[in-house]
């Protein structure tokens, strides 16, 4: 099988978050299992300016027999590339399934349209870019792009979604569309022996992207509300404007020293980050998945998520709390975690996202997926006949 994967970035322009790791483990994992052949078609992008680019020693990299990557040069903004648009057909047509990353992004209508020309099956990843929330910007250009995105989309075209809030989200969102639902996939790690506190602190433990759709803002205030030797670490970036209102905001608290900011975090940190930590607090509003929480889960750490976020089996696996993200809710979930049995709770999470949320697992259910979009286009065409 032949897989075409178009997105508008890709590893390792990890400027843009969580999706850039999750589509490029999912590639890797697709070609792994022997039976399918793919071809990623991106940008060289690392930013939303035009200057900002991935610095890579050729146009096309070879991760593995089963895995090419081809850089298109960005030619304005975050992702636009002339480049990629004459690439496209030709990669379209040695395709036996077109895989799509992104909704508000240039290669989209490209992609939609190319793939209809040539009949070809369209998998479709919104990777959240469907889900609503009250502070969302630019709501009417947004609805606008949909419609016309809706309107150039082919009849073999189905949205894969990673929960099911997002599902109802790109039904409402596009409706007509088919939606597909299969979770992100965790990498579960070998685990280091737990670092503990000497002074008997209770670490709480953010790790994302500083944006107000995270609700960083409420864990804060949580963190104010306890009582107890309680501290707050905070790994990843956002913009400077932005962090410096959440620094000012613990400054006004008084809890300027219980709250740490590390910056972004590399990968070959997280192992160390998590295991110095006694929960994992995803306040956010929206998520479609909130892989943080999974990379929690899959190190032996609890998790408290917000109401907002896809994570309502916590409860039902006894692995956390699934809470709204206000800060007394926060604050009283903390409280509770900090009497609970946490090691207990981290190996059920840890069994839990290894049954579920393992990648192989991930991949070979996508695979199925793309059998059936081939199959029922294939079908199709031969009933036209």
């Amino acid at each position: 099988m032949n897989v075409l994967h178009v997105t508008p970035s890709f590893h390792p322009a990890e400027s843009f978050g969580g999706p850039i790791r999750t589509v490029y483990r999912l590639c890797v994992e697709l070609s792994r299992l022997g039976t399918v052949s793919v071809r990623v078609l991106t940008t060289d992008t690392n930013g939303k300016h035009t200057r900002e680019r991935l610095h890579l020693p050729g146009r096309t990299a070879r991760w593995n027999e089963n895995l090419t990557v081809v850089y298109a040069r960005k030619s304005l903004g975050a992702d636009f590339s002339f480049d990629l648009l004459a690439s496209l057909p030709a990669e379209m047509r040695r395709a036996d399934v077109v895989h799509l990353t992104g909704v508000y992004s240039s290669p989209t209508f490209p992609v939609l349209l190319c793939a209809g020309l040539e009949r070809k099956p369209v998998l479709w990843s919104p990777r959240g870019s469907l889900m609503d929330w009250g502070a969302a910007r630019r709501r009417r250009l947004k609805a606008a792009w949909r419609r016309v995105a809706r309107l150039v989309a082919g009849k073999h075209t189905a949205f894969h979604v990673t929960s099911a809030s997002e599902a109802e989200h790109a039904v409402r969102a596009m409706p007509g569309i088919p939606v597909l639902l299969v979770p992100n996939g965790v990498d579960v790690p070998l685990l280091p022996e737990r670092i503990a506190d000497a002074d008997g602190v209770f670490r709480i433990v953010f790790m994302g992207r500083l944006h107000p759709v995270k609700g960083l803002e409420n864990l804060i205030r949580a963190v104010a509300l306890t009582t107890g030797k309680t501290r707050l670490d905070i790994y990843g970036g956002g913009t400077q404007g932005y962090t410096a209102s959440l620094r000012e905001l613990t400054e006004a608290l008084g809890i300027s020293a219980r709250v740490v900011f590390h910056g972004p975090i590399e990968e070959t940190r997280k192992t160390e980050a998590f295991a110095r930590a006694d929960v994992f607090v995803l306040p956010s509003h929206s998520e479609n998945f909130g892989l943080a929480a999974a990379e929690a889960l899959a190190h032996a750490v609890p998790v408290i998520a917000g109401k907002g976020t896809p994570w309502e089996g916590l409860e039902t696996h006894g692995c956390g709390l699934w809470v709204e993200n206000d800060p007394l809710s926060l604050a009283h979930a903390l409280s509770a975690m900090a009497g609970a049995d946490l090691r207990a709770m981290g190996e059920a999470g840890r069994k839990w996202v290894t049954a579920e949320f393992s990648w192989p697992c991930i991949a070979e259910r996508i695979c199925r997926v793309y059998d059936d979009l081939i199959e029922r286009s294939r079908w199709e065409s031969r009933e036209k006949r």
